[in-house]
């Protein structure tokens, strides 16, 4: 039986801001579809191996007042801004839910791709600035300010920093999209939110993904 679970996760979100003033946190599911079974949907966790033709799309789900990025890197650090709440229209509701890459297709490419998930209570001129610096230049300038960026979200996952921070698998995937709901019936769906990322003022998420 299928359940609204828009409830659930708008509560689960607040949760965090309730539990200290300091808390933050998010949801995410990396999706996939492996080339040699497109039919079946799976979810990405660190580490996991990707090949040519394999897909994958991303969902994430965070308190609308807050700040979000969504940020990829790949090898020679190229690097896109999958999504930015800084650009993005401000939302209405408590929890902004976002497709932030569609379902794209792995190319002929091999080594690392990395994403990172990033929600701040507060915001990130010093990011932002780079992010806009690194989206008017070109060629070498764009390198020189992808490494300032990378910086920058190292230096946020950084575990040695005082920043408490907790990160769980979810027993049970929530799914977003025009409706919230349970994936009762298959394990995960196009929608589903399988992870969730908690810190204090930021919690951060660096998956990478082995492309062979």
């Amino acid at each position: 039986m299928r359940m609204n679970k828009y409830i659930l996760l708008a509560a689960l979100l607040l949760s965090y801001a309730q539990a200290g003033e300091e808390d933050i946190g998010f949801f995410y599911g990396v999706l996939g579809k492996k080339a040699n079974n497109p039919k079946t949907i799976v979810s990405y966790n660190d580490s996991s191996r990707v090949t040519e033709n394999d897909q994958i799309k991303i969902n994430v789900a965070y308190r609308s007042e807050t700040n979000f990025y969504a940020i990829y890197l790949g090898p020679g650090y190229s690097l896109d801004v999958l999504y930015s709440s800084y650009d993005a229209k401000p939302s209405r509701q408590d929890t902004t839910s976002q497709a932030v890459l569609p379902w794209t297709s792995f190319d002929d490419s091999k080594g690392e791709e990395i994403f990172y998930f990033v929600n701040l209570k507060d915001s990130a001129p010093d990011l932002d600035r780079f992010i806009k610096k690194h989206s008017r230049s070109k060629s070498k300038l764009r390198k020189k300010y992808a490494k300032k960026i990378v910086k920058i979200l190292e230096e946020m996952n950084n575990p040695s920093k005082k920043t408490v921070r907790f990160k769980s698998r979810m027993e049970k995937a929530i799914s977003v999209g025009a409706v919230f709901r349970g994936d009762d019936d298959l394990n995960y769906n196009t929608y589903s939110l399988t992870h969730q990322e908690r810190g204090k003022d930021v919690a951060i998420k660096k998956l990478v993904l082995i492309h062979e």
